[in-house]
C-alpha cells in the first residue's frame, strides 16, 4: 500500500528526463563558450532568473544581457553541470537540480566552491525551455 506521500512522487518521464539533459547540456556548453545568445536560446521568452549574486531579471533579453555582462566579468570561469535531480511537476513541467562544477577551460575540475543551480523547465511551443532559473553559491564549511 502506497503512502500519502509516495502517491506524489512520480519518475520523470524519458521526455522530461531527455529535455533536462539536453538544456543542461546547452546551457554549459553556453556558458562554457561565453556565448550569451545560445544561453539565453534555452529560456522561454518570459523566463525569470536569478543568477548566483542575487541578480534577478525577467524575460529573455533581459537575461542574456545580463549573461553577457557576468561572462565578459568572469571569463576564466568555466564549469561541468551535473544533475541530480528531475522532480515531474506535471507531464509538460519540471525541476532540475544541479551541481555547478568549477573547471578550468580544459575541463579539469578546480578546488573552489560551486553552485546548485536549479531550472523549472517547460514544454513550450517551441520546444522545452527554462521558464525560472536560480543559481546559488554553495559556501565553503567555514563560511557557514
Amino acid at each position: 500500500m502506497a503512502t500519502a506521500i509516495q502517491k506524489y512522487v512520480h519518475e520523470p518521464s524519458l521526455e522530461l528526463k531527455a529535455a533536462a539533459h539536453a538544456l543542461v547540456n546547452a546551457m554549459q556548453e553556453a556558458f562554457n563558450a561565453k556565448d550569451a545568445t545560445a544561453l539565453a536560446h534555452n529560456l522561454a521568452n518570459d523566463a525569470s532568473w536569478t543568477n548566483a549574486l542575487g541578480v534577478r531579471v525577467r524575460g529573455r533579453q533581459e537575461i542574456e544581457k545580463l549573461a553577457r555582462a557576468m561572462m565578459t566579468r568572469n571569463r576564466s570561469n568555466f564549469a561541468r553541470y551535473e544533475i541530480i535531480d528531475v522532480v515531474p511537476v506535471r507531464t509538460d513541467v519540471g525541476v532540475v537540480n544541479l551541481l555547478q562544477v568549477p573547471t578550468d577551460a580544459s575541463g579539469r575540475e578546480l578546488p573552489e566552491p560551486g553552485a546548485t543551480p536549479i531550472y523549472v523547465i517547460a514544454r513550450e511551443a517551441d520546444g522545452w525551455k527554462i521558464v525560472a532559473g536560480q543559481n546559488t553559491l554553495i559556501l565553503s564549511p567555514e563560511g557557514a
